[in-house]
This record gives structure tokens, sequence and C-alpha cells, in this order.
């Protein structure tokens, strides 16, 4: 690693938070300076340093020198200098969409062997960049005819009365049919808490859908304020009318059981009646050990059983 050969005193414009402007930046550098912004946002300016120049170039990593990029920052994760180098851009046609977090900011200057394409010549570490936004990699699911609740939802300046929507792609596009509220939810608990849909049973087909953020602040009146993509929300289930049969005083497996989004880790219970039924236990204590066989987690998502 590089020692910094820049001094980063970085200084956004004080512009109101809004989908395309900077919040109040901060970035932990060298000298403790720091910024934070709001994600969506494409240039930034104020770096100082020796020997700048128009063309250099600054890459967001999570390590500098070590891939692979960030997805979600514009023109390959490259933002480009003006200005006698102070000022970077990532071009005017995108947004940022990268999930919120803090990520390092590897600089390079092309020039004396230096090509400043990929993660590998970005071994400068400039500082820290913090965006404001949801963490992009949630893996939730929900189960279809209950009801649906987000909760831990994780990210960096979250608040209450931020929104999510579910659908099909971030952005674009209508609400999901049958989704309550239209597949909006509000978030209460700091950010990290979606109860808008509790005590409504979801009657949305099985499948793969997007959790799409929207800041406080940002104009979430339609499908197209929803454009930061969260992560992942699964509506799984199991096919009903499933018939199998097991033999007393033998090991019990249950194969080959269709359904929706089952995953390594489902769990089966034997009960009389799902939901408000008794579970079906042995009498016999020599049987108890089949039993348990019987409830334990699914190893392919697919079968459960010894």
């Amino acid at each position: 690693m590089h020692s910094v050969g820049v001094q980063r005193v970085l200084r956004a414009p004080r512009l109101p938070i809004t989908e395309k402007s900077w919040a109040p930046c901060k970035s932990k550098g060298l000298l403790e300076a720091f910024r934070r912004c709001v994600a969506r946002t494409r240039t930034g300016s104020g770096l100082t340093g020796q020997g700048l120049l128009d063309g250099d170039r600054i890459m967001l990593l999570k390590v500098c020198g070590v891939g692979p990029i960030v997805p979600g920052f514009p023109n390959a994760d490259i933002a480009i200098a003006s200005g006698g180098g102070s000022s970077y851009s990532f071009g005017a046609s995108d947004f940022i969409t990268a999930g919120g977090g803090e990520y390092a900011m590897c600089w390079c200057q092309p020039g004396n062997g230096n090509v400043c394409t990929g993660p590998t010549n970005f071994l400068t570490n400039v500082g820290i960049l913090i965006v404001t936004g949801a963490a992009s990699d949630h893996d939730l699911s929900c189960v279809q005819g209950f009801d649906c609740q987000v909760t831990n939802f994780r990210g960096v300046g979250l608040a209450d009365g931020d929104q999510i929507q579910v659908l099909l792609e971030c952005g674009t596009g209508s609400s999901i049919a049958n989704w309550p509220n239209q597949g909006i939810a509000v978030a209460t608990g700091g950010g990290s808490e979606y109860l808008s849909w509790q005590g409504t049973s979801l009657a949305v087909q099985f499948g793969n859908y997007r959790i799409c953020w929207c800041m406080l602040g940002w104009d979430c009146t339609t499908t197209a304020g929803f454009k930061m993509d969260a992560g992942a929300l699964r509506v799984v289930g199991i096919n009903p009318g499933q018939s199998r049969s097991c033999h007393v005083g033998a090991p019990c497996q249950i194969d080959a059981l269709a359904g929706s989004n089952l995953r390594t880790g489902d769990l089966m219970k034997i009960m009389t009646t799902c939901g408000s039924g008794d579970e079906v236990r042995p009498t016999e204590p020599q049987k108890v050990d089949q039993w348990l066989q019987m409830i334990t987690r699914a190893p392919n998502g697919s079968q459960t059983g010894a």
C-alpha cells in the first residue's frame, strides 16, 4: 500500500437533501476530515494535495488495490478529476445507487506506467466516503398467506419516515398486484423496521422481488422515486395437498416437496392441524429419537427427515 501523498479535505456544497444533491457530507481521511453524502450524488470537490492534475482518478473500493469494484457507482466506479485535480465526477448520465456504507477512496494518477483502469492500479488511500442510504445486500423472505414484516433493516443514516416499495425492478414499472398498500411500507424504529403490512396476509404470487428504498425528503409518490435497490425479498411457500407416507418402526424421510423458493434450512413439523393443532409425538420413549428426525432442517430445501 502506498503512503498517502494527497491530503484529503473534501467539502461538499451545502444543498438541500434531494435525490440529486449532496447532503451535508463528511468523510474520514488523514486529518480526520469528514465527508458524508447521499446516494445518487455524482460529483465532489475540494481535494487538496501536491502535484494534482486534471485527469487524476479516484475509485471507490472496500480496500485500496483490491477488487472487485463496488457496484452502484457510474463510469466503472471511476471518478475523473478536473479543476486542477481538485474536483471529481463520475459523469453526467447516471446517479450513484451503491448501498449505504463506508468506501475507501483510492487515488491514481495516469502516466509513468500507471494506466488507472482497475482496482490494482488504485493503491493510494485518500480517505473514506460515507454513503448515506440503505444497505444493498438484504436477502429477506415472507410467506404467502401470512403477514410480512421487515425488521433489522440496515444502512447508514436511516430514519423514521423512510419508505420501501416491493417491485420487480427498482425505479420503474408498476406496483405488485395484491401486495398490501401497493407494496409500500414506512419506516419506524429509527429506519430499521417496516411494519406497515402487519396484520394483512400476503396474497401475491410466489416469486423473487426487489426491496426498493426511498429516503425521507425524496419524492416517493411514484415508483420512480424508489430507485435504490436494497436487496431481495422472496415470497415463499409450499404447495398444498401433497401426500407422503411413513412406516411405524422405520426412519421417515420426506422427499421432493414442491413449492417456490424453498431453501436449505426450511423447517417442517408434523401436526394434527397446521397452525393450530397438536404436535404428533410418540407415546413410547424409545420412539422419541425417530420423531425428532421428522422435524429436522431440510438439507437441500426440498426434503426433511433423517
